[in-house]
């Protein structure tokens, strides 16, 4: 934890970034990183979905040129917000905070079954309200601007 050198600069390490803000302490971190090297190199997006119908938030992944955002919102979905990351990796593992908290301290369940979405991503769901999705937007956010210098939005730009 701490520093690390890439492409020739000093970035300070996700982990350190989120308990230095206190979005998380050390010892409740559980690093994700990727088991094969497919996302290196490559820019990616943390997004923000919502559904009426099943009442439900969506935080999901998509690397560049991917449809994925568009899959969602063929089965009624709709975009709430979106945060690009010049590193897939990163976007991992924002998603994987979110969850994280969601899942390991709230001990919340996902809100959608497995049926009710074909086309995936049901382990990625919430209830939706107004708190869950100040919550969701102000983890990520703050962690984007940490990660890619600037801070930009704020929750009443999604609606």
């Amino acid at each position: 934890m701490g520093l690390e050198l890439q492409s020739g600069l000093l970035v300070e390490h996700p982990k350190s970034i989120l308990a230095r803000v206190g979005l998380v302490t050390v010892p409740q971190w559980r690093a994700w990183i990727p088991s094969n090297r497919s996302s290196e190199g490559r820019s990616g997006i943390v997004y923000l979905a919502g559904s009426q119908e099943l009442w439900a938030l969506k935080i999901g992944v998509a690397s560049e040129g991917s449809e994925r955002v568009e899959d969602h919102e063929r089965h009624g979905w709709t975009l709430l917000a979106s945060w690009g990351f010049r590193h897939l990796t990163d976007a991992l593992i924002v998603e994987e905070l979110v969850l994280d908290r969601w899942r390991n301290l709230y001990g919340r369940p996902p809100a959608v079954s497995r049926s009710r979405m074909p086309q995936g991503g049901h382990t990625e769901t919430m209830r939706w309200t107004k708190a869950a999705e100040r919550e969701i937007f102000e983890v990520v956010s703050t962690f984007w601007s940490e990660r890619e210098g600037v801070r930009r939005g704020s929750i009443d730009e999604v609606a």
